[in-house]
């Protein structure tokens, strides 16, 4: 299978809830022995996802996606790092260095101001599940999470305030 067809389809299986862990297993043997570049961001990121709505645990995995989800994070959608941060939160895979260069990302270009809530509310819950601070980032989801209020569901917002909570985030006056 091609990179996009593979990714296409362990998220399918993870959807729909039909994974066995022998497929999850297949499928971390394959991209683990991927090469470099082959797979592109958005792929890795489903695949990290996948695994973590799958409830499939695989910390080798994680840990040799994040090298190269960090080496493409520059050039990151929101959705791209908020599944990706997302699905390492769940599957409780604290890869710091991760952490910090989709946090970066996200603040480059004023990218933060383009994720949509859901995306948004993923972001920080994810940093706060794993115990992360990043005070920059923080400091400008506080912002777009303010300028979109009315935007948020109460998930959302729940989620937010949660992730600030947990982390003793606060806004200075």
């Amino acid at each position: 299978l091609k990179p996009f067809e593979l990714s296409n389809m362990v998220w399918a299986y993870a959807k729909l809830s039909m994974g066995t862990p022998q497929f999850f297993q297949g499928v971390s043997r394959r991209m683990v022995a991927r090469r470099r570049g082959e797979f592109s961001l958005q792929c890795l990121s489903m695949v990290a996802w996948s695994f973590a709505t799958a409830r499939h645990k695989d910390p080798g995995l994680y840990s040799n996606l994040s090298t190269e989800i960090i080496s493409f994070s520059g050039g990151a959608k929101p959705q791209e790092i908020a599944n990706t941060l997302w699905a390492y939160a769940k599957s409780r895979c604290a890869e710091v260095a991760l952490f910090r260069a989709l946090g970066d990302a996200a603040l480059q270009r004023n990218l933060l101001w383009s994720f949509k809530p859901q995306e948004l509310s993923n972001t920080v819950w994810a940093f706060a599940t794993i115990g992360l601070k990043h005070p920059m980032l923080f400091r400008r989801a506080m912002a777009v999470a303010i300028s979109k209020r009315r935007e948020l569901s109460p998930q959302n917002s729940a989620n937010i305030l949660w992730a600030y909570a947990k982390l003793q985030v606060c806004r200075k006056s």
